[in-house]
């Protein structure tokens, strides 16, 4: 059946039975992984709609912060696309908690929003997908021109029903100090189809706060999605930020561009300097891909053994250690 079917099907039906006459199990979440979904527009301007991902995305990466593990855009995103919904459309508390499980995380927040005369009150709940026990009702009000800090009293209010490893110090998270409308730009330009359009939005964002990083980030993946590696590099050769994450996550993606247009020591600076902003398995993969096309086999062994201890579940790791087999 195919999935976009399926989970329609699954949103509104109680679970099949499984031979022997007990409901099928169901698929595997893990507790501490949670979904933000995109928060519903119940107020009256269409022209907010920007405001629905802007919540999700300050409530995701608030939750990382705090140590937390949270589904990323560019997942929830894709399963969007594969069920056929289209980005701006909602989706059903059930098939909410449908598209959890369908992506492995047993927690879920979801809410809605409205606006009067520049203010914002946004209502959110935490729902167990695990016990299918939905939480109370918690709002934060703010202004429309402080998202951030919306972002972040809606964040304290829901912390101690979120599966976050530590406390953190209050204040929202920096988005490298840039001025809401570049925000407004990026987070407009994850809702877009037409690369083009894409393109646009991200410019403008650049024009806005010419080092914002998260904008150079997704200019740099749709430019090599187009297979223009040169002008994706070029995005990311001045890179500046606060957060040592996205840093490392910019210097990977440089990297991983260096490589692929077979520039093997511009790809290492890149991976090394990754390293020393924070620690990740891409990068450990990614050096290991470069000590294959190297052949330097034991560096390759190592640094893929150290990626597959971080994180086993990166797909590219049973390739390379194809490749790594096969060279020897």
């Amino acid at each position: 059946m195919p999935l976009a079917l399926a989970l329609a099907t699954a949103a509104f039906a109680a679970p099949a039975p499984a031979p022997g006459g007990s409901p099928s199990s169901p698929p595997r979440v893990r507790a501490d992984l949670v979904l933000v979904a995109a928060f519903e527009n119940g107020s009256e301007d269409r022209t907010l709609y920007w405001i629905s991902e802007a919540i999700a995305d300050g409530l995701t990466r608030e939750i990382r912060d705090c140590g937390g593990i949270s589904v990323e855009r560019t997942d929830r995103a894709a399963l969007r696309e594969e069920m056929g919904v289209p980005m701006l459309s909602s989706l059903t508390l059930a098939s909410q908690i449908r598209s959890s499980e369908e992506l492995g995380a047993g927690t879920l927040v979801t809410g809605d929003f409205t606006a009067k005369g520049g203010r914002i009150t946004v209502r959110a709940r935490v729902v167990d997908v695990v016990s299918a026990r939905t939480g109370s009702w918690v709002s934060a009000e703010g202004s429309l021109n402080g998202v951030l800090a919306l972002q972040d009293a809606l964040f304290r209010r829901l912390q101690t029903s979120l599966p976050v490893a530590r406390a953190c110090s209050s204040g929202p998270s920096a988005e490298d100090g840039v001025p809401q409308a570049a925000y407004e730009m990026l987070l407009k330009s994850f809702l877009e189809d037409a690369a083009p359009k894409r393109e646009r939005f991200l410019k403008r964002a650049l024009e806005l706060a010419p080092d914002y990083l998260r904008a150079k980030i997704e200019l740099a993946v749709l430019y090599r999605s187009q297979n223009d590696l040169p002008k994706a590099s070029a995005i990311l050769s001045n890179i500046a930020t606060r957060d040592s994450r996205l840093g490392a996550e910019a210097q990977n993606l440089l990297g991983e561009n260096e490589l692929d247009m077979q520039h093997t020591a511009a790809a290492e600076t890149a991976l090394r300097r990754s390293l020393q902003l924070y620690e990740t398995a891409r990068a450990h993969l990614l050096l290991g891909k470069l000590a294959i096309a190297r052949n330097d086999l034991g560096t390759a062994e190592r640094e893929l053994d150290r990626s597959r201890a971080m994180d086993p579940r990166d797909p590219e790791l049973i390739e390379l250690d194809a490749t790594l087999k096969k060279a020897r």
